[in-house]
């Protein structure tokens, strides 16, 4: 089973869930590829993340025949290029590999089986077949299969009118009982099901979440900090992809706030309390370190935004020598000032 058809993608293509074929022709190069993996799991990057064991292409007709490989198998809290992929893993593009989104028309248990089955692997030892594993794999309810014919009503959904099955549905969803809810009303959930429970868990957050953030609109010049600010301060955010209308891998367990990116500032200016990125930067008392010493920073791998700024006086229009202060403090910072201005409704 091939995890995707296509095996090249633009470097400046995103996305959460990511297929990788890496060639490993030497140990050095496998170690340093999954060191880095490791480095950045634990910096919490990964929703799940697979490296299945090394093996050998059995193809004469492909690239890879007699080649050493891994399969890696990722899903990222939040999107990540093509591009930054590459850097951070420091894949060797001229040793041979392929990474691309993970094809959402096949099951997550076969994408997983894929990379860590048997066939073709050196090694003839199970535990030499998955390298590293961490996280939990999403479950397959209904997503990522392909389907031969419509979902049948179960019983119950038989006996009942639709507007029951929804009331009940509901019901279990607010019970946390999703799943039941499944496997009640199959038929129902799959076309009514996610739309309630995402309903449900955003009247929930806005009622009763511990999150009162003001709804922001940065906006600025490319290079001038709107993103590495909202990364220091809002450290676990969810990056929305405007595209499309789904919370692909949303987790209201680690995700803090949602960022949108190059929306319509007219279509936000009733709820959205506006600035400019460097009006923010005074307010805050940050000012971005000088732009070589970003560049160095880059060249380094640096991943932490606050290495990015330094404490400063506007007034004196002068660096004030003290540490920045937490992200908390900043954020607490933002929310008196928007309350200041008389704004009401968060």
């Amino acid at each position: 089973m091939s995890s995707t058809n296509t095996k090249q993608v633009a470097y400046s293509t995103e996305d959460r869930q990511w297929d990788a074929r890496i060639n490993v022709q030497d140990e050095d190069y496998l170690q340093s590829i999954i060191d880095n993996i490791v480095l950045e799991n634990a910096h919490g990057k990964f929703k799940y993340i697979l490296v299945g064991g090394v093996e050998i292409g059995t193809r004469p007709n492909q690239s890879d025949y007699q080649v050493k490989h891994i399969h890696v198998a990722a899903i990222f809290h939040n999107r990540a290029s093509k591009a930054s992929i590459i850097k951070n893993w420091d894949i060797v593009e001229g040793k041979g590999y392929y990474l691309v989104p993970r094809n959402r028309d096949l099951p997550y248990q076969g994408w997983k089986d894929h990379h860590s089955k048997e066939f073709s692997k050196i090694s003839s030892d199970k535990k030499d077949w998955i390298l590293f594993e961490e996280g939990k794999l999403p479950k397959d309810q209904g997503q990522g299969v392909k389907r031969k014919g419509p979902v049948l009503r179960s019983e119950s959904e038989k006996k009942m009118k639709t507007d029951d099955v929804i009331i009940d549905m509901r019901r279990l969803i607010e019970d946390g009982k999703a799943e039941e809810a499944f496997a009640l009303y199959p038929r129902n959930y799959m076309i009514y099901g996610e739309r309630i429970k995402g309903m449900f868990n955003q009247k929930k957050k806005a009622f009763f979440g511990k999150h009162t953030d003001p709804h922001l609109y940065l906006y600025g010049f490319t290079g001038t900090g709107k993103t590495s600010l909202l990364q220091f301060i809002y450290g676990n955010y969810y990056k929305k992809n405007l595209e499309n209308r789904f919370w692909d891998l949303y987790d209201e367990e680690v995700h803090t706030h949602v960022k949108l990116i190059e929306s319509t500032k007219a279509a936000l200016k009733r709820r959205f309390y506006q600035l400019r990125v460097d009006q923010l930067q005074r307010l805050l008392g940050l000012k971005l370190i000088p732009d070589y010493d970003r560049k160095m920073l880059k060249k380094q791998g640096n991943e932490d935004p606050s290495k990015l700024y330094m404490d400063y006086d506007y007034l004196q229009d002068c660096p004030t020598g003290l540490p920045i202060k937490s992200p908390e403090h900043y954020r607490q910072l933002i929310k008196d000032k928007y309350r200041s201005f008389g704004v009401s409704g968060l």
